[in-house]
C-alpha cells in the first residue's frame, strides 16, 4: 500500500475532503501497478519474426513462412506442399495508430487467399487500464471477434441497424484501447490485401474548392446542401421516458449533429471566427481538410475520452473501406457558428483529417457512438453507431 493510503491522518477531515484523497491514493495505486506491470512485459517486437512468433497458429495450414519483397512488410505463408495459402503481418509495419497510452497496439495478423482474417493477436501494448483494471482476456475476445471477417466487409465499430454490414462492439470502460485497435485491423489487413493484390483501392477524384471569401449566412449554406445531418432520438437510445413510439410527442433529441467540409472561405468564415478559420488554412497542407461539427441534444459529441487519452471516441469519418478517427492535436473547440442566424448549438468543433485519408469529391459519413448503461454490471454499456451521409455539392467543389 502507497504512504499516502498507509497514512492514518485522516481524524477530523471532512468526508469531501477524504474522498479526494482516497481518489488520490487510487490512481497512485494505479500508477504503480502500471509501472511494475509494464516493467514486466517482455520488449515490444520490432518486426516480423515467424520463428519466434506464433504465425502459425494464426494461419491454419502453414508450415513456413517466407518473407516478401524487401520493404514489403509481410511474409507469405505456404502449406506442406508449397503452394502460398496466406499472409501475415505486423501490424506496425503496415500502419502507424496510436492507442489511448499513445503508443501502437503490436499485433500479428493472418489472411488467407480469399482474402478472410484467419487471426489476430495482439503481442504487445502499453495500455494502462488494461494493465490494472479491464481484464486482459476481454482484449484477446474483442482482437478474436475479427476472425473470419473478410477485408471487403464493412464494418461498424458499435451495434448498427444497417444492412450489410458487420458490428463489433466495443469493450466496456476501454472504448479508446477498443477504437483504436479496431483500426490497427481493418486497416492493416485491408493494406496488407492491397498489397498482394486482393483489393484495389479507389483512386481519389480529382476537383477543386470553388471559393468566395464572403462568408455564407446559414441559411445560404443550407440551402447549398454543404451540411450533413446525424438526428438520434431518446427512443434509439433507450432513454427512460421516451415512449415507445419513434418519434412520438415523448420522444425527444438525443443529439442532433451538423457537419460537413470548411476548407472553402464562404464556409469557414461562416461557421468560425476569421481568426481561427485563417490560422486553420495555416495549418493545413495538401490533402488535409477542415471538418466542422455542430451539435445540440443531451450529450456531448467529443464525448470524454479525449481529455484522457487524445482520442475522439465518439465520432469518426468512414468513406469506403476507410475509418477516420480525431485526436486531440487536430482538434479546435469553438464557441458557437459566427452566423448570426445559426441556430442555437450549444457545442461547436472543428477537426482536421490529414494526408489524403479523406477524398473531398466523394461522399462519406460521419458515425456517432452513443452508449448508456445496461444494466448487466455497474459499469457496462452497450454502444450504438448511427451514420449520416454527405456529398459537398458541385457548388462548392467541383
Amino acid at each position: 500500500m502507497s504512504q499516502c493510503c498507509a497514512n492514518g491522518a485522516f481524524n477530523g477531515v471532512g468526508r469531501r475532503v477524504l474522498t479526494v484523497l482516497l481518489a488520490v491514493c487510487a490512481v497512485g495505486a494505479v500508477g504503480a501497478a502500471s509501472a511494475r506491470s509494464a516493467d514486466a512485459s517482455p520488449p515490444a517486437p520490432t518486426h516480423l519474426d515467424c520463428a519466434t512468433q506464433p504465425c502459425a497458429e494464426l494461419l491454419p495450414g502453414a508450415v513456413r513462412f517466407d518473407a516478401a519483397a524487401a520493404g514489403a512488410g509481410w511474409s507469405v505463408g505456404r502449406d506442406a506442399a508449397g503452394e502460398v495459402i496466406g499472409w501475415v503481418a505486423l501490424s506496425t509495419d503496415l500502419v502507424d495508430i496510436s492507442a489511448y497510452s499513445g503508443k501502437p497496439m503490436i499485433t500479428l495478423l493472418a489472411m488467407d487467399k480469399q482474402g478472410r482474417i484467419t487471426g489476430a493477436k495482439v503481442l504487445h501494448h502499453a495500455e494502462p487500464i488494461l494493465l490494472v483494471g479491464i481484464p486482459e482476456h476481454k482484449l484477446t475476445d474483442f482482437v478474436n471477434g475479427y476472425k473470419g471477417i473478410d477485408v471487403n466487409t464493412r464494418v461498424v465499430f458499435g451495434r448498427s441497424s444497417e444492412r450489410g454490414v458487420r458490428s463489433v462492439d466495443a469493450i466496456s470502460g476501454a472504448t479508446v484501447t477498443a477504437l483504436a485497435q479496431n483500426q490497427t485491423i481493418l486497416e492493416a489487413t485491408r493494406k496488407l490485401a492491397a498489397g498482394v493484390g486482393l483489393i484495389t483501392p479507389k483512386k481519389a477524384l480529382r476537383g477543386h474548392w470553388v471559393e468566395s471569401q464572403t462568408p455564407w449566412t446559414f441559411a445560404q449554406m443550407q440551402a447549398a446542401g454543404i451540411f450533413g445531418r446525424l438526428v438520434v432520438r431518446d427512443s434509439q437510445m433507450g432513454v427512460p421516458g421516451s415512449g415507445e413510439v419513434a418519434g412520438g410527442p415523448k420522444d425527444g433529441i438525443f443529439l442532433d449533429l451538423w457537419f460537413t467540409i470548411a476548407d472553402a472561405p464562404q464556409i469557414g468564415l461562416g461557421l468560425m471566427p476569421e481568426g481561427d478559420y485563417r490560422w486553420l488554412r495555416s495549418q493545413v497542407n495538401e490533402g488535409d481538410h477542415i471538418i466542422a461539427m455542430l451539435g445540440v441534444g443531451k450529450t456531448s459529441f467529443k464525448g470524454s475520452g479525449f481529455v484522457r487519452g487524445g482520442i475522439f471516441d465518439r465520432v469518426r469519418l468512414e468513406q469506403d473501406m476507410r475509418s477516420i478517427i480525431f485526436a486531440d492535436r487536430d482538434y479546435l473547440a469553438l464557441k458557437r457558428a459566427v452566423a448570426p442566424d445559426s441556430p442555437g448549438f450549444t457545442e461547436a468543433a472543428v477537426f482536421i483529417t490529414r494526408d489524403h485519408r479523406l477524398d473531398p469529391g466523394r461522399s462519406f459519413e460521419l458515425v456517432f457512438v452513443g452508449s448508456r448503461y445496461d444494466g448487466e454490471s455497474a459499469f457496462s454499456r452497450t454502444f450504438h453507431a448511427f451514420p449520416a451521409k454527405l456529398k459537398m455539392p458541385r457548388s462548392v467543389y467541383a
